[in-house]
């Protein structure tokens, strides 16, 4: 009796999982592998790009701070590198889902995992939607296929993580609801989704709007609520959060600041000038061409389900920033949803229902995603998954530096993304030393400031700050063949130093321009720059001290930029070791107005300075030194 229990348990148990592995797979075995290969490759190659150093602090980089802070219990998370709350930038609060998986499950790697496996279920809410409104398994694996190939899909999850993907994972949950007649899921879907981003709000609401005047799949008593819905997380995200907040408005609005100052003078303004709004969109036709021809251009003629579809294309087309027309970006994310249901509401007309016009939309499609695909994998993801060892090395730097918690990090937006567990870190885009320095104090006081940059960055402001704060004590803390990070304590003005100063007339002999790199950021190469500044002597002694510089072996010129007055006596410029101070090689000035050259071969690694002596009367300018490889070692 026993051992007949113990196997209807385990017949109960089998038949479960069976149950489950067939909701999994769904009716279509084929198509579900297909989508878990394509799936797996796209993971494979958001991994690559962000380990070969293309992420950026203002996407991946502030979002996992965000979950970081959340996760570890500061529930407002206050976004350093975008110097706000996030919730007052994104409006995103299911964050507060993601953070403890996002801790727990892998960090970077579950976001990019996630995305992708969200492009997988979107791509299985097609099948079934277009499955269910034609009843073709041919024509749902063809549309099927179209979302896996989606170009404004692949590009979102080829440019860092977006909550835009979790909103297409709610309305994917309200789809297959709406498909099996559950109320409970679709309001879960449905949620989520408005609890994503706010600009949500709007398609959802035009959704409802356009169930209420159809036969609805619910009661319209639920579209109504639906519609209540997402006008009540509009408002709220528009003007009650910034206010709870303290800010003068929502950020997002400024993309349309050409039209007015306010929501309400924005719509009136393009209410107002139709003329306007046609112009800016036809100047724009690209941008649908390429939305609705992914689809093959059933969504242009589908009734009232154009509405969702058309009216976040045209918001996207009247906006100042170009990023939200480009496919290579997460803007179009949303917008691929309603272009489905769309889609299958063309489908399902049955003037056009004939197999013919079906395969050939579909078949449209197709080469316009394949046409748009190449064009992303050419521009977008190859130039991206190269080997770059550079930033192997800036990850093992990261590394060391995570280690240490007690610190506020400045960096650069493609380093951003690997230091975000800070509680204070910031990027030379938006936040300078001295803002910076305000948020330690409230968020991180006591901590110690580290600079982690890249060498050989071309970025002014990047070496304006390196070269202020070797100036004000900071010291070098770790540093290889591809960064740098150097520690402080004190706070400095980022912009506006004298030290670098483009080429003027009065010393038009210089060849660089406009300015040149602090020797500490170079790694010497055939044509690297570097430079200590310029100064100008009016007593005798060494007036310039030049910044470290890393040699590997082999044969080196450097050339001293300098300007000397009527008389000069005893001025040299010397190459010495750093640590010993032993002078390497030197030379006199001995004309006016010209490079002084020092041809000089280095037999094993090792770093040098440089030093510009001055004995005499009138004046001697400093303005910089050339460094170049003109030869390996032997």
């Amino acid at each position: 009796m026993t051992h007949f229990s113990h196997d209807n348990d385990t017949n109960t148990f089998i038949q479960g999982v069976r149950r489950w592995a067939s909701r999994i797979v769904g009716s279509d075995p084929i198509f579900f592998v297909m989508s878990m290969l394509w799936g797996a490759l796209l993971i494979r190659l958001e991994i690559m790009r962000y380990t070969h150093g293309f992420a950026t602090a203002f996407d991946l980089g502030s979002t996992a701070q965000s979950l970081y802070l959340i996760s570890h219990g500061h529930w407002l998370a206050f976004n350093t590198f975008l110097g706000k709350p996030t919730l007052l930038d994104i409006d995103s609060y299911s964050l507060y889902l993601l953070a403890w998986p996002f801790r727990f499950l892998g960090g970077i790697s579950f976001l990019l995992t996630l995305q992708a496996a969200i492009l997988v279920i979107f791509a299985r809410a097609t099948y079934d939607y277009i499955l269910h409104r034609v009843t073709s398994r041919g024509a749902a694996r063809l549309f099927g296929l179209l979302a896996l190939l989606s170009p404004a899909l692949v590009g979102g999850i080829m440019f860092d993580f977006h909550v835009d993907f979790i909103v297409l994972l709610g309305l994917s949950i309200a789809l297959f609801s709406t498909l099996r007649n559950n109320r409970v899921g679709f309001f879960i879907g449905i949620t989520l989704a408005l609890l994503s981003k706010n600009i949500a709000a709007l398609p959802i609401g035009a959704w409802a709007l356009i169930e209420l005047i159809l036969r609805p799949v619910f009661s319209r008593r639920t579209w109504l609520i639906t519609g209540i819905l997402s006008i009540t997380v509009f408002m709220f995200d528009e003007e009650v959060l910034p206010k709870i907040f303290g800010s003068v408005g929502p950020s997002h609005l400024a993309i349309f600041s050409q039209y007015g100052n306010s929501a309400t003078a924005i719509a009136t303004n393009l209410v107002g000038h139709p003329a306007i709004v046609a112009g800016v969109i036809m100047a724009h036709s690209h941008y649908l061409v390429e939305m609705a021809g992914s689809w093959g251009f059933l969504p242009l003629v589908s009734g009232l389900y154009v509405l969702p579809f058309m009216a976040l294309i045209i918001l996207n087309d009247l906006s100042s920033n170009p990023a939200l027309r480009s496919l290579a970006t997460q803007y179009s994310v949303i917008i691929v949803f309603f272009g489905v249901l769309a889609a299958g509401q063309t489908l399902s007309f049955k003037s056009i229902a004939s197999k013919s016009r079906m395969w050939i939309g579909g078949l449209i499609g197709l080469a316009v995603s394949i046409f748009l695909l190449k064009g992303l994998w050419s521009t977008v993801v190859v130039p991206q998954i190269g080997n770059n060892p550079s930033a192997a090395a800036e990850f093992r730097m990261a590394k060391r530096l995570n280690r240490h918690s007690n610190i506020t990090v400045w960096t650069t937006n493609h380093l951003g993304a690997l230091v975000y567990p800070r509680t204070v870190v910031g990027s030379d885009a938006f936040e300078s030393i001295d803002v910076l320095w305000q948020q330690r104090q409230h968020l991180a006081p006591g901590s110690p400031i580290v600079l982690f940059m890249p060498r050989g960055d071309p970025n002014l402001d990047v070496n304006e700050t390196v070269w202020q704060a070797l100036t004000h004590k900071y010291h070098i803390t770790n540093l290889n063949a591809a960064a740098i990070s150097l520690k402080g304590t004190r706070t400095f003005p980022t912009y506006g130093p004298f030290a670098y100063q483009s080429a003027s007339s009065e010393n038009a002999f210089h060849p660089l321009s406009p300015a040149y790199l602090p020797a500490i950021l170079a790694n010497v190469t055939s044509s690297q720059v570097s430079n200590s500044g310029w100064l100008t002597a009016s007593k005798p002694g060494v007036i310039a001290v030049g910044l470290p510089i890393a040699l590997s072996k082999g044969s080196y010129r450097f050339t001293f930029m300098v300007k000397a007055g009527a008389r000069v006596r005893g001025s040299v410029v010397s190459i010495l070791a750093q640590r010993t101070h032993q002078i390497l090689a030197q030379q006199s000035i001995t004309r006016k107005n010209t490079p002084i050259v020092i041809s000089w071969h280095n037999t094993h690694n090792r770093w040098v300075t440089s030093e510009v002596h001055w004995n005499g009367v009138g004046t001697l300018r400093y303005f910089g030194l050339i460094v170049k490889k003109v030869g390996t070692s032997s």
